[in-house]
């Protein structure tokens, strides 16, 4: 991706649903031909799609590419203090 004013990260953008570029980028937590799941500076991402294929990975600088066809992208918090899905605060 370009450098951005400022040094701001956790920029995605998505091309006629083709291809999908992410910067911010901490870690590839897992990934298949049907989902993407990155770890950002931002918080969990999952990606879902089709025919899916990680096309550029440089975690060094953040940036990830991933070539197929999107069908959705979502953010997923993990609030401070939460101990999984049903954790409590104590």
């Amino acid at each position: 991706m370009n450098e951005k004013s400022g040094g701001e990260k956790g920029n995605v953008v998505i091309t006629a649903r083709k291809s999908i570029a992410f910067d911010g980028i901490i870690d590839i937590l897992t990934f298949d031909e049907t989902g993407v799941t990155l770890s950002s500076e931002l918080g969990m991402i999952s990606l879902e799609g089709e025919d899916l294929h990680v096309r550029k990975m440089n975690i060094e600088a953040g940036e990830v590419l991933v070539d197929g066809k999107i069908n959705g992208i979502m953010y997923v918090d993990h609030p401070s203090g939460r101990r999984g899905l049903f954790g409590r605060r104590k």
